[in-house]
């Protein structure tokens, strides 16, 4: 849908600097997935789901290729498994930190980021 907040980068330049993806006012998901990866499919999903739900949600997804792309060593080193999501309250601030697919715990992230927003 075109008026949901999705950025997608595909194999992101390693300088990418994460704290410039999260979205004033906005409940931010930030996706590190890869093409190859089966759950990441199913993170896509719910995230389309989520999107037509919460107005206040944003979405930025950073493909990295695989776990030996320049991205992948210097912001993966101490991740094991994708997806690897961390969710960013309006405020911008951290309030979550997913290794693997759980989608109840991103729910839960999402709905609680939103509810602190009001909208």
């Amino acid at each position: 849908k075109p008026d949901m907040d999705v950025k997608a980068f595909k194999e992101p330049s390693p300088s990418l600097e994460l704290l410039s993806l999260p979205v004033a006012g906005k409940v931010t998901v930030v996706d590190y997935g890869a093409e190859w990866c089966g759950p990441c499919r199913q993170v896509d999903r719910e995230m389309y789901a989520q999107l037509l739900k919460h107005k206040a949600l944003a979405l930025r997804r950073l493909d990295i290729g695989d776990w030996s792309s320049p991205f992948a060593k210097k912001h993966l080193d101490k991740v094991s498994t994708l997806p690897f999501i961390l969710v960013f309250d309006g405020n911008k601030k951290q309030i979550a930190r997913i290794e693997g697919l759980d989608l109840p715990a991103l729910r839960k992230a999402i709905d609680t980021g939103v509810a602190a927003i009001g909208r």
